[in-house]
């Protein structure tokens, strides 16, 4: 199988989905890899670490496109990459499908583009490798992330997460108790805060509560409760998503209201949409904005600031089901893994989640 690797286009993307030793690997397989050259400038590897790991270095994303079966990439394809595909290609990254376009999709649908969504890749355990991967590293850098936030150089309240000698710690209230907020609540307990955090899940709630010993108060979530954290919370960081879908509204612009002035709201789940009405995406060039006196953040790829460390823990993940599909090809794949048949939305033209005609009318 011939495997396309490209230079990320969309802002602020500086992961890759493969490393060296992933090209390498898949090498020993049979598999030929096309990479865009200076792919991996930004996440710290050069044209040489890859041509080393066997890999073909092009020169335009044409090119790439061009010579392969599968390509891989992180972000979704922009408009233009989605012209240059040919018939009958796959395609895997994070399609946040919800987020397209109609129009980009009657074009994939049209070209029999098979769409592989890393972040529906669930496994027989209910499991979702390649997006829990990228959430433990968010949930991990919420701490430094709202602490640097909360000085008064950026606007902040001027509170240190963990208080000090006879001074209380700052409160951070969590929605959400899935990976990604379990990460952030044990990255705040760490700094020193008090963190409480809501969920409809008791399940989850038991299980988060086990594992950080206590040391967090937990709670149904229901808006009661979210407004009533809200109204104490130096920082809330929104961490509620299904996968694949679009993120519900949780928090309206009247709560928002509630919240002390320079307190920080962090919104996790704007990748696919956001949890509150005042949230829209950032970048890291420009983080933040001020709503209702409230720090936002809403950056949506917060992983692709680490970018090394986030490509090797992608390459990690993903590397076991691309080996699958290089060794079976991907209709034995998708009956062989759970993930993989998971993870496909549209598979040579045919719909395989029945929500896809539903949501954009087609």
């Amino acid at each position: 199988m011939e495997i396309g690797i490209l230079r990320e286009s969309r802002v602020d993307e500086n992961r890759l989905p493969l490393t060296p030793m992933g090209v390498s690997d898949l090498g020993h397989v049979g598999a030929k890899v096309f990479i865009e050259s200076k792919a991996g400038e930004k996440c710290g590897y050069a044209d040489a670490d890859f041509e080393e790991a066997g890999a073909s270095i092009c020169y335009s994303k044409q090119e790439v496109i061009g010579r392969c079966q599968l390509l891989l990439t992180v972000g979704s394809p922009s408009p233009e990459e989605i012209q240059l595909l040919l018939p009958n290609q796959i395609v895997g990254c994070f399609w946040q499908l919800v987020l397209q376009k109609k129009e980009i999709i009657e074009v994939l649908r049209e070209k029999k583009i098979t769409l592989l969504g890393y972040e529906i890749m669930e496994d027989d355990r209910r499991d979702l490798p390649i997006l829990h991967a990228m959430s433990e590293i968010g949930g991990s850098m919420c701490a430094s992330i709202a602490q640097y936030l909360l000085q008064n150089h950026e606007g902040g309240r001027g509170i240190l997460l963990g208080g000090g000698a006879g001074i209380p710690p700052a409160v951070v209230l969590i929605l959400g108790a899935g990976v990604l907020g379990s990460a952030a609540a044990d990255a705040c307990i760490g700094a020193g805060a008090q963190v409480m955090v809501l969920d409809r899940n008791p399940e989850k709630l038991g299980r988060l509560h086990r594992e950080l010993g206590g040391r967090i108060i937990t709670s149904i979530s229901t808006k009661q409760n979210i407004l009533k954290g809200m109204e104490f919370a130096n920082v809330v960081i929104g961490a509620a998503a299904l996968a694949g879908r679009k993120t519900p509204l949780l928090i309206t612009r009247d709560m928002l209201k509630r919240m002390r002035p320079k307190s920080v709201f962090m919104d996790l789940s704007i990748d696919l949409g956001g949890l509150s009405e005042t949230s829209r995406p950032t970048t890291f060039g420009n983080p933040t904005y001020i709503d209702e006196g409230v720090i936002h953040y809403c950056v949506p790829n917060i992983p692709s600031n680490v970018a090394r460390t986030a490509t090797q823990a992608l390459n990690n993940a993903l590397l076991p089901h691309i080996l699958l599909l290089v060794e079976r090809g991907y209709n034995q794949a998708m009956v062989d893994s759970a993930a993989v048949r998971n993870g496909t939305y549209i598979h040579m033209g045919n719909y395989l989640k029945p929500w896809i005609k539903e949501y954009f009318q087609i």
